[in-house]
């Protein structure tokens, strides 16, 4: 609970740098994983394992995916901000 309440502050209150706001998403997903092997373990199953690995996997292309769009919004623009993002309308 205290990792999902992290990454929410994260992402309610730090909203200038997306990179930061990726870890917070990140740190939510981790919170996720960790609820979802916790419950598979004390029901004494393996279905909260199989679970935390396909958050893993979500957790992975979402990542790979935001940064590709971070890296490329940094090249054209010169900064990773937040704010900047509604320039890119088209």
């Amino acid at each position: 609970a205290r990792l999902f309440g992290v990454g929410c502050a994260g992402v309610l209150i730090i909203r200038k740098n997306s990179v930061v706001l990726l870890m917070a998403v990140q740190i939510i997903l981790l919170a996720a994983m960790l609820n979802f092997v916790a419950v598979g373990q004390a029901a004494g199953n393996s279905a909260g394992q199989v679970n935390a690995i396909l958050v893993a996997v979500i957790a992975v292309a979402q990542m790979v995916l935001g940064l590709a769009i971070t890296i490329a919004f940094f090249r054209n623009r010169g900064s990773v901000a937040v704010e900047d993002v509604d320039t890119l309308r088209g």
